[in-house]
């Protein structure tokens, strides 16, 4: 599937240079200012790109890219600027926004660190599949489990963001999933994080450290202590064991015998 990108760009030049790296192989479509980005999320981006040449308040940007982060989750932001004056400042509100990769123009190569932070969600096909082996039908709590294990292929999220999301109350959440025999909403975020590991563990072309960027952990280590924390297992040995699989099987083995 080519990758979707949105690009919050004003400057006529810098979208032509950006069109030359990535119209090829990306589809590609552009806001003037950044203040412009939740409302154009529609189909969702995979990557965000950011030209630092902030315009407008920095508190409003900054509102601006938590309601990004809301309605957008998976895509990955990126800042991208050149070193001149008040580069300096740019970077530190690009740090407060929180962008996942910050590239100079000139210095790092636009196209691939685009193309690393494009991530696979697991298809339909996998997120049935799982359902299936999860002994989940259609309701609740099959819906909930969907979310996380798309989700998850993003990052990291709290069970306050996952009921947002679903509109429903932490209790309501949990009751669901108990009533289904999973584990709490905690839990069961864990286990979605451990699994999207383990999909990209699929390729061996992957390392623990990449895997640990893509999915946003804080560090290779804490990556590693998911993995071992919810399998048992380290990184490479879950690799063997036929990583998602391993994963789901796993988890059945923890999900209750009896639903109401």
């Amino acid at each position: 599937m080519t990758p979707i990108v949105l690009a919050a760009i004003r400057d006529r030049e810098w979208r032509s240079h950006v069109r030359a790296l990535l119209d090829a192989w990306s589809t590609l479509a552009f806001v003037d200012h950044p203040l412009d980005l939740p409302g154009a999320v529609t189909p969702c981006p995979d990557v965000v790109l950011w030209h630092l040449d902030l315009t407008g308040p920095i508190d409003e940007c900054e509102v601006a890219f938590h309601r990004l982060r809301r309605v957008a989750p998976r895509a990955a932001v990126v800042a991208y600027g050149q070193v001149e004056r008040g580069i300096a400042s740019l970077f530190l509100i690009a740090g407060r926004v929180g962008v996942d990769r910050l590239l100079l123009r000139g210095v790092d190569d636009l196209a691939r660190n685009v193309r690393d932070l494009v991530v696979p969600v697991p298809s339909e096909v996998d997120v049935r599949a799982t359902l299936e082996r999860l002994g989940l039908s259609v309701g609740p709590a099959a819906a909930t489990v969907a979310y996380c294990l798309r989700r998850a292929a993003c990052g990291s999220f709290t069970v306050q963001e996952l009921a947002q999301d679903l509109q429903v109350s932490r209790r309501t959440l949990a009751s669901w999933l108990r009533r289904a025999g999973l584990p709490t909403p905690e839990r069961m975020i864990g286990w979605c994080r451990v699994y999207g590991v383990a999909r990209q563990l699929s390729d061996p072309t992957r390392s623990v450290g990449q895997i640990a960027r893509d999915l946003r952990f804080s560090s290779e280590s804490d990556l590693r202590r998911m993995v071992s924390r919810y399998t048992g297992y380290t990184p490479t040995q879950l690799r063997e064991r036929g990583g998602a699989s391993a994963v789901v099987s796993a988890l059945r083995l923890g999900v209750a015998p009896t639903r109401a």
